[in-house]
């Protein structure tokens, strides 16, 4: 073989690696892009969907809750909205007058929210549930309609707002929750959260 051709084909040679090189920088460069694409499509999926449930169990509350019926200062009748805390479960009650009867009280029917103390318990919702005055069980089994879960959430709290001087009444509902609420360490990019969302409801049927 010449000189020539030794040369050429050295020439080649480092020619293919040169080009092997920079084909495999290229394609980790693609890799990287599509991964990155892939995490932000993963991030925006679950923060859509986690922001979709909160909302939708926000107006869930804001619904009921505003259809409190009360007479303050009537026994029995009361304000028509309670809290009653256990060990095992936070419970919010609601009285409403779905017949159209605002004069009488008896033919009222309680609605009742639930969920357990602990970090990713199930937000319950009964459409019938026992006056608050009955000590009920944690479950469906205290439910007279239909019980179904609006989601899970990492924190909830009721504040019931009584302001005698200001003429305010309503209740304050603060809620966090994480996509996946099991795991809430894992940082933002993999499991989004909506922190602290807060809304405060009035109530349309009630007299002082």
């Amino acid at each position: 073989m010449s000189r020539y051709l030794k040369n050429r084909t050295a020439m080649i040679l480092v020619e293919l690696i040169v080009a092997t090189i920079l084909i495999g920088i290229l394609m980790l460069g693609i890799m990287a892009i599509e991964l990155a694409m892939r995490q932000t499509f993963s991030t925006t999926f679950k923060s859509a969907a986690l922001s979709m449930k909160v909302s939708a169990a926000m107006l869930h509350f804001s619904r009921n809750i505003s259809k409190a019926i009360g007479h303050r200062g009537v026994p029995g009748v009361d304000e028509g909205i309670a809290k009653v805390d256990d060990a095992v479960c936070t419970k919010l009650y609601v009285r409403q007058d779905n017949l159209g009867t605002p004069a009488d009280y008896t033919d009222d029917t309680w609605v009742r929210y639930q969920h357990d103390t602990g970090a990713n318990s199930s937000l319950m919702f009964c459409d019938n549930s026992p006056d608050p005055t009955i000590n009920i069980a944690c479950d469906a089994t205290a439910c007279n309609g239909n019980y179904y879960e609006l989601l899970k959430v990492y924190s909830l709290a009721y504040d019931i707002i009584k302001d005698d001087v200001n003429l305010q009444y309503y209740t304050e509902v603060n809620l966090t929750a994480y996509y996946d609420n099991t795991n809430p360490l894992i940082g933002s990019i993999k499991n989004p959260k909506i922190e602290d969302m807060q809304t405060k409801i009035s109530y349309m049927s009630h007299s002082w």
